[in-house]
């Protein structure tokens, strides 16, 4: 008990010495390396990332799944991924979409050659014979 009591003030006396820093006022942020490349992390500074969330029918994700791979031949999509939901148990996990593809373009002009590109528009009708609903998508800019 009184090592419980000890510990308690010696706690105590250290907050006192360090108070925490109030919600809004401005801290400096910790350097975090993310990985041994810093040329890798500075190579998508910028890019435009375009995700695809789909909800495919049951038995039809192969053939999606070759489907998009073909859109790594359209020029300007860079790093195209095409991939399938893995359940990691998180309860927030979006389950019920069962592939993603994401891949980046160097800016929104190659973006706008995509979504005008003759294998996009095919892709587009093809995949509604294999999904349950439209695709959604997230775009953002690499930080």
């Amino acid at each position: 008990m009184k090592s419980r009591l000890l510990i308690l003030v010696m706690v105590s006396i250290w907050a006192c010495k360090n108070p925490p820093v109030p919600l809004n006022e401005e801290v400096e942020e910790p350097i975090i390396k993310v990985t041994k490349d810093q040329e890798e992390i500075d190579r998508h500074k910028g890019n435009l990332v375009h995700t695809v969330y789909f909800k495919v029918k049951e038995n039809k994700t192969d053939s999606l799944i070759i489907a998009c791979k073909k859109m790594s031949n359209i020029k300007g999509v860079k790093y195209l991924e095409v991939g399938r939901f893995k359940d990691l148990g998180d309860p927030r996990a979006m389950s019920d979409l069962s592939i993603v593809m994401q891949m980046e373009f160097k800016n929104q002009t190659d973006y706008k050659h995509y979504q005008n590109h003759p294998l996009h528009l095919n892709l587009k009708k093809t995949a509604a014979n294999y999904l349950l609903g439209p695709p959604i998508t997230h775009d953002f800019i690499v930080e």
